[in-house]
């Protein structure tokens, strides 16, 4: 039985249009007027975004469903801060929530009894060249009070690896705690560690076996200056799409029903009607997380009454996922809102709690924000403002920050990109990846643990780092993993990042061109228009002549420079940071100039100067302009509704005029879920 012999079960997303509603911190509170809305003061009149029909993207549907599968196994509120808040043993802290440990990790735990908080207790084996002490490049265990044992865990590639654990650099011993040991050639054992990771996930958490939307999903398309993947019109359900949709529904629904007598709490050995009231309340319930909203009594009635017609409990049950999964109610998440006597339309209870946790955390409702929904709670931009400070307190908001920060410097793709490898030997997908978490962990770190602002995402020079990464900075490595450092304090902030020094290159040379246009359009927002048809392509690499030689036919070509000379100036000052983010002194056979300059540093067209040297100096420059703080107010606001600030220009402007890049992150978007503009909608075509 598939839901492809019956489509007409997708129940039509209309029944939701006019379905009306049936202890959080925060750093700081956003100013509201009487009425409990943010409203504008530098507007004469308001304006509302378009309603709207969101597309969940790919990385919203993975989250999802990875979300709803650890309700239905009863671990909705298995949030985390550190791996030891989980169950150390088999478990990791992703993405905020206790999840199984990633197929690529060795966890390994040594109780008191072997060694005591005292001692050095190190991880040796064939992965790391058997070295018996940290110094030597072993992998140190933590000593934790709380589990009385050290503790560690590792990524390790895949295949099947010997190791030993080592406590004082003298005692070697076998891992009691591995499932599989080998005979060591001394007399002992030797532990095996079996890594395969054939049929896992992509990004990160528990998701459901054998469906990865990242990779089996349509790429979303990103219209012109709309970095992310949500923009609202580009939801669009395509025939391949569609087909995505349905056969993961299939999978999903068939991982329930394999795992029923864990999850269902109905008889499923006794007809449907039989246990009818149990059915009912049980697809209730899975209803109100799966469509983020209660189901009205036909639709649940429908839902049942299809599982009474097939041949077995469990076939019905498959059926009613399938129904679910695959519904409008589910793929979108609806902003129509209530018709109000202005003309406006106020977003429900329901369809606000989706939109903050969209919003801030990347993923559905939790029951805290569904149950906020049904109190009214979320009628108010004071209940709005304790939730969202309730989700921002969340590393899930960690974690969406991560991915805005990704998107926003666009480099998603380096993973992918490929490099001269008579140039850049080094590198490779994993270093690739590698650069992008460092970009998503750096930010999340500055905006939501550090309450830092844009001058800290800009300016900032903490990180944390790999070895590899390490090299490319021209620092030390701190560690044989992940660990904190602090970066040169000429190449500051994420533009230093090597993440998007690669993403804005070539494979074979710099970019200034590239890395200027992105200076212009993403952190000042400034629309260059489109080149011209016969727009010159890349310079061919010449030995003989420096990169700012090879451009200067843009400033030499009236027909180039009258936009050339707003890009190229901002571009030459990063000619210290090669392809792949490595500090270069020589170009070739030149000395690298990275002076430059900013025109109009407040718009096209300006004629003010702002000389510089090198991304040291122009990444504070960046900082102090109102361009960049009110671009990335604009930024936040395309992350968080998908659509552009024209459809709000009002609330723009209120959120600009009280953002500088000093004010923490936390703060504006503490302020912007509570403006009037994020919970009210009007009909498209209208300003309101």
């Amino acid at each position: 039985m598939t839901l492809r012999r019956i489509p007409v079960l997708l129940l039509p997303l209309a029944t939701a249009c006019g379905n009306p509603d049936a202890d959080g911190k925060s750093s700081a509170e956003p100013p509201v007027d009487d009425s409990g809305l943010v409203e504008p003061d530098t507007c004469a009149d308001t304006t509302a975004p378009p309603r709207a029909l969101r597309l969940l993207t790919r990385r919203e549907y993975a989250h999802t469903v990875d979300d709803l599968f650890a309700w239905l196994d009863g671990d909705d509120a298995t949030t985390c801060s550190t791996h030891l808040d989980c169950t150390v043993s088999s478990q990791s802290c992703l993405g905020g929530e206790c999840r199984p440990d990633p197929c690529d990790t060795l966890t390994v735990v040594i109780d008191s009894s072997i060694a005591g908080a005292s001692s050095s207790v190190v991880v040796a084996g064939a992965f790391n060249d058997w070295a018996a002490t940290a110094e030597a490049g072993g992998w140190p265990l933590s000593w934790s009070d709380d589990l009385g044992a050290h503790w560690g865990k590792f990524t390790v590639d895949e295949g099947t690896w010997s190791y030993k654990v080592v406590v004082d650099g003298t005692d070697w011993m076998a891992d009691p705690g591995a499932s599989d040991f080998e005979d060591d050639g001394y007399g002992g054992q030797n532990s095996l560690a079996h890594i395969d990771c054939s049929g896992s996930t992509s990004d990160g958490g528990a998701l459901v076996a054998d469906i990865d939307p990242l990779a089996d999903f349509p790429a979303e398309s990103r219209p012109q200056h709309h970095p992310f993947d949500n923009a609202v019109e580009s939801g669009l359900v395509t025939t391949t799409r569609a087909s995505a949709f349905l056969d993961a529904a299939e999978v999903l629904a068939t991982r329930v029903v394999d795992q029923r007598a864990r999850v269902v709490p109905c008889s499923v050995d006794t007809s449907v009607s039989a246990e009818r009231a149990c059915w009912t309340d049980f697809i209730g319930s899975v209803g109100l997380r799966t469509w983020r909203r209660p189901l009205t009594d036909s639709e649940v009635g429908r839902l049942v009454g299809l599982m009474e017609l097939e041949d077995s409990p469990a076939d019905g049950l498959s059926l009613a996922l399938q129904v679910l999964l695959s519904s409008p109610h589910f793929l979108y998440r609806t902003e129509l809102g209530v018709l109000q006597d202005d003309g406006t339309y106020r977003l429900t209870a329901y369809e606000t709690a989706s939109l903050l946790s969209y919003t801030l955390w990347g993923t559905g409702p939790d029951s805290a924000l569904l149950d906020a929904a049904a109190s009214g709670s979320l009628d108010t931009a004071e209940g709005i403002a304790a939730q969202a400070g309730r989700l921002l307190d969340d590393p899930r908001a960690g974690t969406r920050f991560g991915s805005f920060a990704t998107a926003w410097l666009g480099v998603d793709a380096v993973p992918t990109m490929s490099r001269n490898p008579d140039l850049y030997p080094g590198f490779t997908s994993e270093l690739g990846q590698a650069m992008v978490d460092e970009v998503a962990e750096r930010a999340a770190t500055i905006a939501l643990d550090g309450d830092g602002g844009l001058r800290a995402l800009l300016t900032g020079t903490h990180t944390t780092v790999t070895p590899e990464l390490a090299a490319l900075y021209g620092i030390d490595a701190p560690g044989s993993g992940w660990s904190a450092a602090t970066v040169p304090a000429d190449r500051p902030g994420l533009l230093g990042t090597p993440a998007w020094l690669t993403a804005t290159s070539h494979s074979d040379q710099t970019s200034p061109v590239r890395r200027g246009l992105f200076v212009r359009e993403r952190i000042l927002c400034q629309d260059l228009g489109t080149p011209p048809a016969d727009a010159g392509g890349v310079p061919d690499v010449d030995p003989d002549a420096s990169t700012r030689d090879r451009f200067a036919q843009h400033s030499d070509d009236p027909a180039c420079s009258g936009c050339h000379q707003y890009i190229d100036p901002v571009g030459f000052g990063f000619e210290h940071l090669d392809s792949i983010g490595q500090w270069r002194v020589q170009d070739g056979a030149h000395p690298v100039d990275a002076s430059g300059d900013v025109l109009g540093i407040d718009g096209i067209g300006g004629t003010d100067s702002h000389p510089f040297y090198g991304l040291g100096e122009l990444a504070p420059l960046l900082a102090d302009s109102s361009a960049a703080s009110h671009c990335f107010v604009e930024m936040s606001w395309r992350h968080a509704t998908g659509q552009g600030p024209e459809t709000a220009h009002c609330a723009i402007e209120q959120l600009q005029d009280r953002f500088d890049a000093d004010r923490p992150v936390r703060d504006l978007l503490l302020t912007l879920v509570a403006t009037d503009a994020f919970v009210h909608r009007s009909e498209p075509g209208e300003a309101r």
